[in-house]
């Protein structure tokens, strides 16, 4: 699906910038205004966004999803590590990835100091970026990560 693969560089860049920007408030104490708001709504809308578009595309037009795992051959996908990626690894984490987007996004909101809230951003939307990243060196490079 081409919009599913374009709000994800959206989201990336979105994502990186609003990092930048938390790290750089959290230690630089500077005040959390309209366009750090903004920012922070921007992503973690960018990554539901994506979601949505993944699970469109996992559920109903891919035939590596849903698909696949109603074929009735559940072991032979699981035991086959690019359909396994893509019926369920690849599903799985990003929901955990957005999960914890979106946790950051209502925890950093209801912070009373602009600091707290810049280093909630931190941590919650780069442990989001962080499994993204994970899975996509997953992916491209699987050498790397046998054995885990």
């Amino acid at each position: 699906m081409f919009l599913h693969s374009w709000v994800r560089w959206a989201a990336v860049v979105v994502g990186l910038i609003v990092m930048v920007q938390s790290i750089a408030g959290w230690l630089g104490n500077k005040a959390y205004g309209k366009s750090n708001n903004a920012l922070s709504a921007s992503f973690s809308g960018l990554f539901a966004l994506q979601l949505i578009l993944g699970l469109l595309l996992w559920g109903v037009l891919s035939p590596r999803g849903l698909k696949a795992m109603q074929s009735g051959d559940s072991a032979a996908i699981m035991a086959d590590p690019t359909a396994r990626y893509w019926a369920a690894t690849h599903m799985s984490f990003m929901i955990v990835a957005v999960i914890i987007v979106q946790i950051g996004r209502v925890v950093s909101k209801k912070a009373s100091v602009d600091k707290k809230k810049f280093m909630l951003q931190a941590i919650f939307y780069g442990i989001g970026l962080l499994i993204v990243f994970i899975q996509v060196q997953i992916w491209q490079n699987p050498h790397l990560f046998q054995g885990l």
